[in-house]
């Protein structure tokens, strides 16, 4: 995959299936001229390429660009934003063209949407990690994944095949070692599932895997579930305006252990005075990363409550 950055634009190029994606962000000056210099001080890139990327880019004109802002889970934020969409509304049809990413600018994925909806996807997908690797590659149609989807570690090796019909489960269903051996094996039937065998790295097969299904668990410790609660008490912020004002009460925190055991999407559930909804969710940042959550060797995002207590001694 291509990324050009030049002044007042970006092109992703990415010959996945043989195909390209073309982002404006705003309108440029000097195209042609800018591209003729990438040409001239880029010797591995073909003109051809360039020119192609330049009439895509003007057939794009008509369109119109918006920006949308989102948090951890997906959802409109102008203020707490974790990720960003850049989406093209086409003219000439009901299909918009968007190019999510990180905050930070890296390219999280691209594709396309149909209607009014950007949920109800379509088309070709590839979602990357920030370093750039694919992190997963499949298919939507009318926003259901269809058909095999693929996944891969952060190193770029193979990590799970899994098949789908309209959005349910269906087919072989494969995980990967990080060496690329065949770590487990499931079948599935309209999202019941069939059979599952686990393998070692030599390739036989085990009826106690090495990968078992947990919940994340705090730290190194799935013992212990107290332990995630004495971190919160030790490093507990209770600001000395609500002390001195006397203003207790509970604050129950909902955040989610992702794939990588980060906390994300961290909110408040209940109704507590703003001063300690504040610092609740500023305590909560403190956290350390979490062992993760697994489910048949893939690591999952799991949702989770919890109770922070702020009593006057």
């Amino acid at each position: 995959m291509y990324r050009i950055r030049l002044r007042g634009f970006v092109f992703q190029t990415s010959f996945y299936n043989g195909g390209y994606s073309c982002t404006p962000k705003t309108q440029p000056f000097s195209i042609v001229k800018r591209l003729a210099k990438i040409c001239k001080n880029h010797t591995y890139m073909k003109k051809q390429f360039l020119i192609y990327l330049l009439i895509s880019y003007c057939l794009n004109l008509s369109s119109q660009v918006d920006t949308i802002r989102f948090n951890s889970e997906w959802i409109v934020d102008k203020n707490d934003c974790d990720y960003y969409m850049v989406l093209n509304r086409k003219s000439e049809d009901s299909t918009y063209d968007f190019w999510d990413y990180h905050i930070s600018n890296e390219l999280y994925g691209f594709g396309k949407a149909m209607g009014q909806n950007i949920q109800e996807r379509t088309g070709n997908f590839i979602y990357y990690y920030k370093n750039g690797n694919i992190k997963e590659q499949g298919k939507f149609e009318s926003g259901a994944k269809v058909g095999c989807w693929k996944g891969f570690y952060e190193n770029g090796e193979i990590w799970y095949i899994e098949n789908y019909i309209n959005g349910k489960r269906d087919g072989e269903w494969i995980r990967y070692h990080l060496d690329g051996s065949v770590h487990i094996r499931l079948s599935y039937k309209n999202e019941e599932l069939i059979s599952k065998f686990f393998f070692n790295k030599q390739g036989d097969s085990i009826d106690n895997p090495e990968c078992d299904d947990h919940i994340p668990y705090f730290k190194d410790n799935r013992i212990e579930p107290n332990e995630f609660r004495n971190f919160i008490s030790q490093n507990l912020i209770y600001p000395k305006s609500a002390s001195k004002k006397r203003i207790d009460g509970t604050v129950i925190l909902q955040f989610k252990v992702d794939e990588f055991g980060n906390i994300v999407g961290i909110k408040v559930t209940n109704n507590p005075p703003e001063i300690l909804r504040n610092a609740a969710i500023e305590t909560k940042k403190l956290c350390p990363k979490w062992i993760p959550g697994r489910q048949f060797c893939k690591y999952v995002k799991v949702t989770f409550n919890f109770p922070i207590n702020y009593g006057l001694k």
